[in-house]
């Protein structure tokens, strides 16, 4: 490891985590990164999660209660705050549902300190099971982005073996497990709260990359992640909403010129099918999730869509990320 260790804070969201919370922080507090400070945000759980980590770990973490249940872009805001006021020069976005390899953390700010054109990067997460046990195949190697708005886990399923193992530059890092540079934080900024759950840590790289930044997936820093045992287990019908309104937002926010039109009708399209499906198998609180996300998603296009492509001389006005990130056309570039 480099003789320079810069201070870094992971901040784990948690809400209503008893049964994952603890293999989580065991796996942090099992890095080889000497500089690394935890903190644990709360968002308001009922289960009892918070006094069950602070019987086991005490001390060891740094705490922040939150009230009520803020969501997780609201909620790892806060927590990136506290960092930021900590003198944190390196913020990681980690789930509760993980475990972490040991030396996870390290190789992310090794390659992170030696590449200062990359505005965050992530591992590459490992699919895993409710009892802790990691699998060979990928969950995610880096975020793909589609032309609907709709974003998936790059490599999703796929065996470890096939993955190059050098870095590679991706489209998007998922917000799972981030690492991101205190500096590049302050220059784009934080999660967008409007978003409040999903595609938020898509909006945000979108941000990184219209800085001029660029995203990387770290092969030789792994994690597992038991996908599936927070929000799209216990609420999903939250899931479905929250990802139909901001696929429009995510155009509206950020694809470039008339190529947003398009994006808004093709994410109609998805929306539409997604309904009628819901319709046909007479699941009717999904078809409900679709449609309220749907509706939400066009009221803001109405309301932001035009304004925000165009100025009164017709010309494009704002930043928009590059038309390669909507096309898998560069995402088997690697890193130099």
């Amino acid at each position: 490891m480099c003789l320079k260790t810069p201070d870094v804070y992971a901040v784990v969201l948690n809400f209503n985590g008893l049964e994952c919370n603890s293999r989580c922080i065991h796996s942090l507090l099992a890095q080889d990164y000497p500089t690394l400070s935890i903190l644990l945000v709360d968002n308001g759980s009922t289960d009892n999660s918070l006094h069950a980590v602070q019987e086991e770990f005490g001390d060891a973490l740094n705490y922040l209660m939150n009230h009520e249940n803020l969501y997780f872009a609201a909620g790892n805001n806060r927590g990136i705050r506290y960092a930021l006021d900590s003198g944190a020069e390196y913020i990681f976005i980690v789930n509760n549902d993980t475990k972490l390899d040991s030396c996870c953390v390290s190789e992310l700010v090794r390659f992170l300190e030696k590449h200062p054109g990359a505005g965050g990067c992530q591992p590459v997460i490992h699919h895993m099971d409710e009892s802790g046990e990691v699998s060979n195949e990928i969950a995610s190697a880096g975020v793909h982005i589609s032309l609907s708005g709709r974003c998936w886990d790059e490599r999703n399923d796929e065996a470890m073996n096939v993955l190059p193992k050098v870095p590679r530059i991706v489209n998007g890092i998922t917000g799972g497990a981030m690492m991101l540079p205190v500096r590049v934080i302050r220059d784009v900024g934080m999660f967008n709260e409007d978003y409040v759950m999903y595609f938020e840590d898509v909006d945000l790289s979108f941000r990184i990359l219209e800085a001029g930044y660029l995203l990387y997936a770290v092969p030789s820093a792994e994690m597992g992640h038991a996908v599936g045992t927070t929000t799209s287990k216990h609420a999903p019908l939250l899931l479905i909403n929250r990802c139909e309104a901001n696929s429009y937002r995510l155009i509206v926010d950020h694809f470039p010129g008339s190529l947003a039109l398009f994006g808004i009708m093709a994410s109609f399209c998805f929306s539409v099918g997604s309904l009628g499906k819901a319709l046909m198998q007479r699941n009717f609180p999904k078809g409900r999730a679709v449609w309220s996300g749907m509706v939400e998603g066009l009221s803001y296009f109405l309301s932001h869509g035009f304004k925000a492509l165009r100025s009164p001389n017709g010309l494009v006005v704002r930043r928009h990320v590059s038309t390669s990130v909507l096309f898998p056309l560069n995402r088997q570039r690697r890193g130099s």
